[in-house]
């Protein structure tokens, strides 16, 4: 009885042990806690650096990143020596097995700004015909084998490690450019031809010629502007004046005709006519007699300035034709007013 009893006790005890056993295999292998904890499968590459370049501080324990991620670390940092002479420096590091290196990868050191640390940052682990894309450039690579050797990626110093390979590069073109630019500033009219090319800059050359040549011209027309100014600015105040005085007349016709339209069709009589043609009259001779006035007093303004030399000057010959002009325009309207007032009625007795 007792036997019996034992032996059911052992099957069932090997029952849950199996049954245990299959539980804690089937959950490490499903959420991969093994190779959490234990890691999984690595493989170990040597990449080489010219000793010009240098490593850093980059030594054991330090990353491997690729794309910015902690893909693996740095194992040994050593130099080479063949031929009694320093050759170049091999860094080994290790990945996991399932990441393929190719020897057309970028490999940099990346060094930090602050502090003492270094990492080896795979920009791109490269490509071969298999797996080369359409777009994808440069020679084509080999899949490095596990423990194999693959030449690293020249950056030319710290600003190629901080911003990356072709960082230095372009920045040793830009300060070529510069260079270039401030040797051609040295020399006058250099530096336009080799900007824009010989033909343009001829045209370039003769559009500010004519530029500068009506700079002149405008400049020395406003100067003889500002000169005659002062002898003008009468005439033109009693211009504008009587400008002023035909505006105000005509907005008075405007308004009479607003208010009463049907004087268009109303005949005048002969005095209406006759009054008409003396006030006309009169008006002539008053704008006749104001720039006659603006005449005599522009040429009295010159002569108090210069003196005797004033009829030197060419500004006199130009106000004393103004004069004559105006001395004209007055005996006119003189004329025109003579005429109407002996044209008028006289007036009957006891009127």
């Amino acid at each position: 009885m007792s036997t019996t009893a034992t032996s059911q006790n052992i099957k069932a005890g090997l029952f849950v042990l199996v049954g245990a056993a299959l539980a804690i295999t089937s959950i490490f292998l499903l959420s991969n806690i093994w190779t959490i904890m234990f890691g999984g499968q690595i493989t170990s590459y040597t990449v080489t650096y010219p000793v010009s370049e240098g490593v850093g501080f980059l030594a054991a324990g330090s990353d491997v990143r690729i794309g910015g991620i902690k893909t693996g670390a740095v194992t040994s940092v050593q130099l080479e020596v063949q031929d009694k002479l320093l050759d170049q420096i091999a860094v080994q590091f290790s990945l996991p097995a399932d990441i393929a290196i190719y020897s057309n990868a970028t490999v940099l050191v990346r060094n930090g700004l602050i502090g003492q640390s270094s990492s080896l940052d795979i920009v791109s682990v490269g490509w071969d015909v298999a797996t080369g894309r359409a777009s994808a450039t440069g020679p084509v690579g080999q899949r490095v084998a596990a423990n194999g050797r693959f030449a690293g990626t020249v950056t030319g110093g710290l600003l190629g490690s901080l911003l990356g390979p072709g960082a230095t590069q372009s920045t040793s073109d830009i300060l070529a450019n510069l260079a270039s630019i401030t040797a051609r500033l040295r020399h006058d009219g250099a530096l336009l031809p080799w900007a824009i090319g010989e033909a343009s800059a001829q045209q370039a050359t003769a559009g500010l010629t004519d530029l500068n040549a009506s700079l002149r011209s405008a400049r020395t027309t406003l100067e003889a502007l500002e000169s005659r100014w002062p002898l003008w600015s009468s005439a033109v105040g009693t211009t504008l004046a009587n400008l002023d005085l035909t505006g105000q007349q005509l907005n008075l016709m405007v308004q009479e005709l607003r208010n009463s339209p049907w004087r268009l069709l109303y005949r005048p009589t002969a005095d209406e006519a006759q009054s008409e043609m003396l006030y006309e009259a009169s008006r002539n001779f008053v704008f006749g007699a104001a720039d006659l006035r603006s005449a005599v007093q522009s040429l009295d303004r010159l002569v108090e300035q210069h003196g005797a030399d004033a009829q030197q000057l060419e500004a006199y010959a130009l106000l004393q034709k103004n004069l004559d002009a105006a001395s004209k325009r007055y005996s006119r309207a003189e004329q025109q007013l003579n005429q109407v007032l002996q044209q008028q009625p006289t007036p009957a007795a006891g009127q």
